[in-house]
């Protein structure tokens, strides 16, 4: 049986000291019978392979191996094998080494000889896309290292655990599904940067960025969906270049998004809106879409002549100091953050300014 996998070599040296070799694509080729049994390892570098006897396996670790990770420990020569793959594959290779070490009669026993040479190509790398075009192709485990998924029309109803355990992530695609609700799809993807989740039923868009985090999210497409609000933690998404709410239950668009700098497309068409925030004329869009709604037009309030609170204070002073940007979580203290999320523009002079307490930064002596 031959395994494509990730693979890294420990070399134990000895009173506890050990090196390693770089993690790189491998191939794991199990061949023989007992007592010949034989586990052969191939990299880029030892194309020709270096064998290990079974038995002189002394431990076989299988306490990650649903997540696709198992380390196989030899006595002779003195080396630990650490492997990744996809953990269906890696699974059944356990499995046929099991059997075999014990005798057992399979169905498709191991060859009688391990390849004497091994190129590169046939090593193969795990795939980095994925398009789940059926509920059953998505129940499928996911390959390491999986950068790109898609699953549209499949009818999930949920995201699953699993898929937040994709690090490396930078686009999903979950459309024309059955969602109703999201996990902190934002802080478990920390490499995310495209996520279309139109066609759904969701109706919040909570806890998708339920605390400060730096977000890498340019993308978010929820449109066709049942919601009646955005949240205003949406002000955390600091990087985000494309918005598309269009169809949903939208009444209003909260001014947090007049601090997402970055922000270029916005479409909101086909809501229940019936004005926009006025500082959306001095952010720098390209473009807006706002048809199929009430009479749209921005909406000036008269700012505040109240004083501002110390707390007020310290959070427009630090979004002036930062060039009007929103800081992030390393740069203040929690609680100011919080505020900052709810911090609104001034709809005349475009400084910072808080609803109810605050006051207009302009106007402060």
């Amino acid at each position: 049986m031959k395994l494509k996998c990730e693979l890294q070599t420990v070399y134990r040296t000895g009173a506890g000291a050990s090196q390693s070799s770089r993690k790189s694509q491998g191939l794991l080729v199990l061949s023989g019978r007992m007592p010949e049994l034989l586990v052969t390892a191939y990299t880029p570098r030892n194309k020709r392979g270096l064998r290990y006897q079974v038995t002189s396996l002394t431990r076989v670790f299988t306490r990650h191996a649903a997540a696709g990770k198992t380390s196989l420990s030899f006595r002779e020569p003195a080396h630990d094998l650490l492997v990744t793959g996809d953990p269906v594959h890696v699974r059944a290779f356990l499995a046929q080494l099991s059997g075999a070490a014990r005798g057992q009669d399979s169905e498709r026993p191991p060859p009688a000889a391990a390849p004497e040479r091994v190129q590169p190509s046939q090593m193969g790398r795990p795939p980095t896309r994925l398009t789940a075009r059926t509920s059953g192709e998505y129940v499928r485990a996911f390959p390491p290292g999986l950068q790109h998924l898609t699953a549209n029309g499949i009818r999930l109803r949920r995201v699953e655990e699993r898929l937040l355990r994709l690090s490396q992530l930078r686009s999903l695609d979950l459309s024309g599904n059955r969602l109703t609700r999201l996990p902190p799809i934002d802080r478990r993807l920390p490499q995310l940067c495209e996520l279309r989740l139109s066609g759904n039923q969701l109706e919040t868009l909570e806890p998708l960025t339920e605390r400060p985090a730096d977000s890498q999210l340019a993308y978010l497409d929820v449109s066709g969906n049942r919601l009646a609000a955005l949240p205003d933690t949406l002000a955390f998404l600091t990087k985000l270049h494309f918005l598309n709410a269009a169809g949903n239950q939208l009444a209003t668009l909260p001014e947090c998004v007049t601090n997402l700098a970055r922000l270029r497309v916005v479409n909101v068409s086909n809501n229940r809106l019936s004005w926009l925030p006025a500082q959306l004329e001095r952010m720098e869009l390209m473009e807006v879409d706002t048809h199929g709604n009430a009479g749209v037009e921005p909406v000036y309030e008269p700012c505040s002549d109240q004083p501002p609170s110390l707390e007020h204070l310290a959070a427009g002073a630090a979004v002036r100091r930062l060039g009007g940007r929103l800081p992030s979580a390393a740069e203040l203290p929690l609680c100011l953050l919080e505020l900052l999320v709810q911090c609104d523009r001034c709809r005349q002079c475009g400084r910072p300014c808080f609803a109810g307490e605050g006051g207009c930064e302009s106007k402060k002596p």
